[in-house]
């Protein structure tokens, strides 16, 4: 959050929106997780590969792919979650 220069107030909105979106599952634990949902890993997937149709030559292949194994492992229940 510092990194970024993101208050906290705005940084709630983000993620209540992101959720709203259906974008973002919230898990109580010990602490609070967020996790990517399908829908919003599908939503960076089709956001790089338009990338790469309107600037090709930045197009990042190890993003993509990262993004494929991660949609693939949220299929076996093993998806990457987020503390903040």
């Amino acid at each position: 959050m510092r990194r970024c220069s993101l208050k906290q107030a705005v940084l709630e909105k983000y993620i209540f929106a992101l959720i709203e979106l259906n974008l973002l599952k919230v898990e109580e634990k010990s602490e609070t997780f967020y996790r990517t949902s399908d829908k919003g890993l599908q939503l960076l997937h089709t956001f790089y590969r338009l990338k790469w149709l309107l600037w090709g030559d930045s197009f990042d292949f190890l993003l993509v792919r990262l993004l494929g194994r991660i949609s693939r492992r949220s299929e076996h229940k093993l998806s990457c979650g987020y503390i903040l």
